[in-house]
């Protein structure tokens, strides 16, 4: 995905798109609301924060539930390894409290 200058094209009104803005050199997800204005969040007194930007991306699709699992499956290998290292080295000590 590359960056659109929003000189060349906007997004569809109302979606949600990653903007950019130059004058701050930040990047934040936003929603269109026409006439260049993206909203970008709220105050804490409920009042919308509006911006324009110089340019967007659409985001990218979220993660599938596949991908959560495969994450956590290799999150829970290191660990796996890690426990069975403890366990080894200290088989005899596992053993004696499994006695009390």
């Amino acid at each position: 995905m590359d960056w659109i200058c929003i000189k060349d094209r906007m997004p569809e009104l109302n979606s949600k798109v990653l903007i950019y803005k130059k004058d701050k050199n930040i990047q934040l997800v936003g929603t269109y609301l026409g006439n260049c204005n993206f909203h970008y969040g709220d105050c804490c007194q409920g009042i919308q924060k509006t911006c324009s930007a110089s340019h967007w991306m659409l985001l990218p699709e979220s993660p599938s539930e596949d991908d959560d699992i495969e994450v956590v499956k290799n999150a829970k290998d290191p660990f796996m390894k890690a426990l069975s290292r403890i366990q080894k080295r200290h088989a005899r000590t596992i053993k004696m409290l499994g006695k009390l």
